[in-house]
């Protein structure tokens, strides 16, 4: 093997660890917040905040209580728990990638919505869709 082709495949598996840390990462965010979602760990509003009249109530915690209600609660659990299973499997990892766009796209859409045009998700957001992005050309 020459020096030029031992550095392209260096480069080549180097990448090919790099895209699969990618889809590892994205799938583990994407199982924690759906599980999160199916036991109640998110969009779960206290007592306290329902008892307030609304007009105390701030922006977010409001799209929590909502976004709360069922199916639409088990609906973004679920769909999140399955575009993550895609991921880390080679032979769905395309699938996954292209299933989680619309599901980063819509919180990215959310939180710069009802939390804030810069929080820390929503500055990651537009990172998992490069990284989903690069997956997909694979």
């Amino acid at each position: 093997m020459t020096v030029n082709e031992k550095k392209k495949f260096d480069k080549a598996l180097l990448w090919d660890y790099f895209i699969l840390v990618a889809r590892i990462w994205l799938a583990y965010t994407l199982l924690r917040y759906g599980w999160s979602k199916l036991i109640g760990g998110q969009f779960y509003v206290t007592e306290a905040t329902l008892n307030q009249p609304l007009k105390d109530i701030d922006l977010f915690r409001v799209s929590w209580y909502l976004a709360g209600h069922e199916p639409f609660n088990s609906f973004v659990g679920i769909s999140q728990i399955l575009t993550g299973l895609l991921l880390i499997f080679n032979r769905t990892a395309i699938i996954g990638a292209f299933m989680s766009i619309p599901i980063w796209i819509n919180i990215l859409m959310w939180d710069m919505t009802f939390m804030a045009l810069y929080t820390g998700f929503t500055v990651r957001i537009p990172f998992y869709l490069l990284l989903t992005f690069l997956i997909t050309q694979i």
